[in-house]
């Protein structure tokens, strides 16, 4: 905390920084849904819906050749096509697998209170996150783990850029130098949130 003071903006990672799940499989909230969508007699086998689900998510990466990033719409939109139901339900079912989601998410609570105490240091505070989910759907994870201040909120699926690519931080320097503030990033991943960042 000491040494994040030194900064003018200090930005987060989301995931596994200062939001933990209940549980620790990153795939259980589609896991949750699969056993819902069993007995909604839409499959036999909840990993059966899992693995569609993802390969569905890599079809649509593939389909930008990796390039920018999907929201969690895009990817059941194209879901639904396979499967040949209605567009809405394929969107209910991307609305439900967020809200299970929501539901097992969690504070990191030291690093919560670090970003309030931060705030009230006078830092500017700064989430940067690579995620399928829209930055209204964060901006809800925030709320339900308590980060009650006023913060700038950097998605990958809003933005169409991604931390793990390089493509975020390009942008992000590109601002910190506009602002001329210094700036620093807190994150769990040692490529996308340290190496990279560095870089």
């Amino acid at each position: 905390l000491g040494e994040l003071k030194g900064f003018d903006i200090v930005s987060f990672d989301i995931f596994d920084t200062v939001l933990r799940r209940e549980f620790t499989e990153p795939d259980y909230a589609k896991l949750k849904l699969g056993r819902a969508l069993v007995k909604e007699g839409f499959f036999l086998q909840p990993q059966e819906f899992v693995e569609l689900r993802n390969e569905t998510e890599l079809s649509c990466r593939k389909n930008l050749n990796f390039e920018g990033d999907v929201s969690i719409f895009q990817v059941y939109d194209l879901l639904g096509r396979k499967l040949d139901i209605e567009p809405q339900l394929a969107r209910e079912w991307a609305e439900r697998e967020f809200h299970y989601d929501l539901g097992m998410a969690l504070p990191k609570d030291e690093i919560v209170k670090m970003v309030h105490e931060l705030h009230e240091e006078g830092r500017e505070i700064w989430f940067v996150t690579d995620i399928y989910y829209t930055k209204a759907q964060i901006a809800s994870m925030l709320r339900k783990i308590g980060i009650s201040i006023p913060y700038t909120l950097f998605v990958s699926s809003d933005l169409k850029m991604r931390k793990d690519t390089g493509t975020m931080w390009s942008f992000i320097k590109e601002r910190v130098g506009r602002l001329s503030k210094s700036y620093v990033h807190v994150g769990d991943n040692v490529r996308s949130d340290a190496q990279i960042c560095g870089d």
